[in-house]
């Protein structure tokens, strides 16, 4: 089976009812909302892009997932356009182009690693799937619509041709490869898409010439090489940097004199040439970015090592000037968090950037692609320090004040008023303070600068650090604070909105309706919650690290008071109390990390390391608060990796100290009980105890231990009976690395190897005669590899295979080598953790397949070892956590529950357990005569549920 079908199986099985399913015999129901306090979710509502006077984007309104919507402003407007991926997955919708009308976008189906591409007019009829099944390599960058043709180019890999040039005039038929520049899987990689003239042009690389100058006008026989920079040399850099003026493309690419230089094309072959030359650095690319203004090319270039700086150039040979002369190397900082050096928009016919000329620190500069018009705008922070963090080019509107630019500035007086809102219109006498929005020593620091219809829209700070959302004509009595949150993450810096129709649309998060879209008129009393696409709750207590104990569930969660701390559950609500704190007062945002835990005595002892702390602790509940201690030092690390074991009245660990190592510990439950049990090696490194198993009243393990090397120990809990069973290989510091220790028909088998059989399946009654050889599977030293040793009834399962990956699979055994044979060559999961070992019910086991995860079961026989479907014939994926429950197995799978007794007619899902498109991992315990489990609903979140019997 295919790795891929799993989880597609998964999602299918996913379109199946949410709650109980008919033929479960078991009835799930809320225990306790422990946590009551509703958190909304909000449709989290981004990548808003406007067409065709409406706004569209991404947002998940709970039922459907994240998938695409629109709106024109209004709320019956708004609506959702399509449900790509039906039932609880999320299409998550991304725009790859718009166009005068509509956009284009990429979504995922069900399960699949490829998305499809659609095209939507704002209507449900008009969103249709144009391609299936593609891969779309950076879609935002790799796609281009030319308007005067009604075409979008875009780059796709449909798992045959590679990536290569494709198109859609927004119909189905219409959308396909453009033709196969490089035959074979590898693709031409197609990039730098440019419209020139309303012809396409690109880079492609055919696998002859390497990447070379292309254009296409949307068929096979019109897409044609123009120029390859460097003829018969195919290992060479491409084209970059695509640029257009007028009716001339310009563009970076090798030369046979350098590695850079500057090119210019009219299109065709003959016009295509090298205009500019330049030096390189290996240290440094000669050229960083490019932009256009007016009918100049502006870009940044270093000439012989002398450093960035800015050049402009009308196209002529010799029309290329620097307009700068400055002295660092690296003078040019980023305008925006996209890294971008040069803006792609004027302002009056200017353009401003952020330069560090080495004087002045980082000021604005403008420049109007003349020697002479360039220079230091305003040296807002005099002498070397920097007036300016960021210029956003985005945050240019017309406003009634004219074309301004408004940006976060510091002029660096003694007043301490920090970055705050500044403004210029390209010239000096027009570039100064907007408002001190955050008095005294505090910032404001404008951020998330968009134009809108009544000005330009920021974020900026007050005293408590908490982002208000403000408008600005330009004027301080003009610049108003629209919101008034109260929480620092009501709204998310780098969130942008976009106007439409008169308003300003905007992701904020309210504290009570989650993060969802607003709306703003430009005034306080016009700005508020636009609509609540998802009102459900997705808080909850969210109870997790599930064990059992005298009768009850132990598990942690968070009430919303305490934090998250110790709960024991009979699985009633009067019987879900709060057990202990582990950290008293608000507690921790998070659980503890708990990795062993074992019932000895009615009581729950646990490992747990705390939030914040080094050493994992071993600990004791009865359930209650005085009943709940920590039973070891802090300067004793207990092993999280080996089992807590309990024996006699007392537990047994492995554990670490400074004298002796890691050696086997023994607690009687009491914070004075803890003690060493014996040191069978002295030193640091200490025995190593692995392995730990009760068989017949004694402690069964691994130890290493001088050079007998690691064999097989026993104790029956005390330092005098603490012995070695037997030195099975007797070779001086080898050891016979016992492991996989399992009971079955009343002697304890486990893997082990020796001089003469390799690693073998051996078996003991706990003396050093009784332990023998069981089956010698593969003669000779080179053995056998067990992974899993699992008893059900009178079979012995396990999996495995000879050391050259021959008769791998499950096999069974009755003890002794005659009646060992293989099953299948199904070989079982890793127990990447431990809910996923193996499970029994019967004289059957139920296990994942390694690779694909698809549920087996095994009844001992080559005719019953299969997969296990559902009775509708769905195969069931990644099960975990099993618990026997009703003479019935319960388990989860891929975010439900299930349960079975072993037929394909017995299996069910029960319910689904995680929030739409979410996928996690859950536990079920058994308590009393429940089960225990965490399952979130719109209604209460993620809280704690139990099964019971109908």
């Amino acid at each position: 089976m295919r790795l891929w079908l799993c989880p597609l199986l998964a999602a299918l099985a996913s379109l199946g009812a949410a709650t109980a399913v008919p033929g479960a015999t078991l009835e799930a129901r809320l225990v306790k909302d422990i946590d009551p306090i509703p958190r909304a979710q909000g449709s989290n509502p981004q990548g808003a892009v406007t067409a065709g006077g409406l706004a569209f984007f991404a947002a998940d309104d709970g039922e459907t997932g994240r998938e695409l919507w629109r709106t024109d402003g209004t709320v019956g407007g708004t609506f959702q356009l399509a449900d790509v991926c039906p039932g609880a997955c999320s299409g998550n919708p991304t725009i790859v182009a718009r166009t005068e009308r509509s956009v284009f976008f990429q979504a995922f189906e069900q399960g699949f690693s490829t998305v499809d591409l659609w095209v939507s007019d704002g209507s449900t009829a008009g969103t249709v799937r144009l391609a299936q099944s593609l891969l779309l390599p950076d879609p935002g960058r790799r796609s281009l619509w030319i308007a005067s043709q009604g075409l979008l180019y875009f780059v796709a890999n449909d798992l045959v041709h590679g990536a290569e040039l494709w198109r859609s005039d927004g119909t189905p038929a219409g959308t396909f490869q453009v033709t196969e520049l490089r035959p074979g899987f590898a693709g031409s990689d197609p990039a730098e898409l440019t419209d020139l003239a309303g012809r396409l042009f690109f880079r492609a690389d055919d696998g002859v010439h390497g990447p070379a100058l292309w254009t296409s006008d949307g068929t096979a026989a019109g897409t044609r090489l123009v120029r390859d920079p460097l003829p018969g040399i195919a290992a060479h850099a491409g084209p970059s940097m695509l640029r257009t003026v007028g009716r001339t493309l310009y563009f970076v690419a090798p030369t046979t004199r350098h590695r850079d230089g500057l090119w210019k094309s009219d299109g065709t072959a003959h016009g295509t040439f090298p205009l500019i030359d330049f030096a390189s650095s290996p240290q440094a690319p000669t050229f960083r970015d490019a932009t256009v203004l007016g009918g100049r090319l502006l870009f940044m270039a270093s000439d012989r090592g002398n450093g960035a700086e800015l050049w402009a150039t009308d196209g002529t040979k010799g029309g290329a000037v620097p307009l700068t002369r400055l002295a660092p190397a690296s003078p040019f900082l980023p305008l925006d968090a996209a890294g971008r050096l040069l803006p792609q928009t004027s302002l009056n016919g200017r353009m401003i950037l952020r330069v560090d000329d080495g004087v002045h620190g980082a000021e604005p500069w403008v420049t109007d692609g003349t020697r002479r018009g360039t220079r230091l705008l305003r040296d807002l922070c005099p002498g070397p320090c920097s007036g300016v963090l960021a210029l956003d080019p985005a945050g240019i509107a017309h406003l009634p004040a004219g074309g301004l630019l408004l940006f976060s500035g510091d002029d660096g007086d003694d007043t301490g008023d920090g970055f705050e809102p500044w403004v210029t219109d390209g010239t000096p006498a027009g570039t100064r303070r907007v408002a001190d929005l955050c008095p005294g020593p505090c910032s404001s620091s404008p951020a998330a600068i968009s134009a809108g219809p009544s000005g330009v829209f920021f974020l900026a700070q007050e005293e408590d650090n908490v982002s208000q959302l403000w408008r600005s004509d330009g004027t301080a009595a003009g610049t108003v604070r629209l919101t008034s949150f109260e929480s620092a993450t009501a709204l998310l810096p780098t969130s942008r909105g976009v106007p439409l129709n008169g308003a300003f649309l905007f992701a904020a998060d309210d504290g009570e309706h989650g993060l969802e879209m607003w709306a703003s008129d430009g005034t306080p009393q016009g700005t508020g919650l636009f609509l609540d696409l998802n009102r459900e709750d997705r808080g909850g207590s969210f109870p997790t690290a599930f064990h059992s104990a005298g009768g009850k569930g132990f598990f942690f969660a968070d009430d919303g008071i305490h934090g998250f701390e110790l709960w024991s559950s009979d699985g009633t609500e009067a019987g879900t109390k709060l057990a202990g704190e582990l950290t008293p007062g608000d507690g921790p945002a998070a659980a503890p990390e708990v990795t062993q835990a074992v019932d000895s005595a009615g009581q729950l002892f646990f490992v747990a390391r705390r939030v914040g702390e080094l050493n994992a602790a071993l600990w004791r509940s009865d359930g209650t608060a005085d009943g709940t201690v920590r039973l070891t030092p802090p300067d004793l690390q207990v092993s999280a990796l080996e089992t807590v074991r309990a024996l006699g009245g007392r537990v047994l660990f492995a554990a670490t100290d400074a004298a002796h190592g890691e050696e086997l510990w023994t607690s009687d439950g009491t914070p004075e009980g803890a003690r060493l049990l014996a040191d069978l090696e002295p030193g640091a490194a200490g025995s190593q105890p692995r392995s730990l198993t009760v068989f017949q009243g004694r402690l069964y393990f691994s130890a290493e231990v001088g050079d007998s090397g690691r064999e097989l120990w026993k104790s029956d809990g005390t330092a005098e009976g603490t012995v070695l069973v037997k030195d099975i290989d007797p070779r001086p510091g080898q050891g016979s690395e016992p492991q996989l220790l399992t009971e079955h028909a009343g002697r304890l088998f486990f893997s082990a190897a020796d001089e003469e059989h390799g690693q073998e399946l051996w078996s003991t009654d706990g003396t050093a005669g009784g332990t023998t050889l069981a089956a010698d599977l593969a003669p000779g030293p080179a053995g056998f590899v067990i992974s899993h040793l699992v008893s059900a009834g009178s079979h012995l399962f396990f999996s495995g295979g000879t050391a050259d990956l021959t008769q791998q699979g499950l096999w069974v055994s009755d003890g002794t080598a005659a009646g060992t044979r293989l099953l299948n060559s199904v070989l079982i999961q890793p127990d990447v953790r431990p809910i996923q070992a193996p499970a029994v019910l019967g004289d059957r086991i139920f296990f994942a397949s390694i690779g694909d995860q698809v549920l087996w079961t095994s009844d001992g026989t080559e005719e019953g070892t299969e997969p296990l479907a559902t009775a509708n014939g769905m195969q069931i994926c990644e099960p975990e956590s099993y618990q026997l429950f009703a003479d019935r197995l319960v388990f989860s799978a891929e975010g439900a529950l299930y349960e079975t007794d072993g037929t394909s007619l017995g299996t069910a899902k029960i319910l689904d357990l995680s929030a739409p498109s979410e996928a996690s991992f859950f536990e079920v315990v058994p308590a009393g005569s429940r089960l225990l489990f965490r399952k979130w609903d719109r209604f209460t979140g993620s809280e704690l549920w139990a099964l019971e019997a109908r």
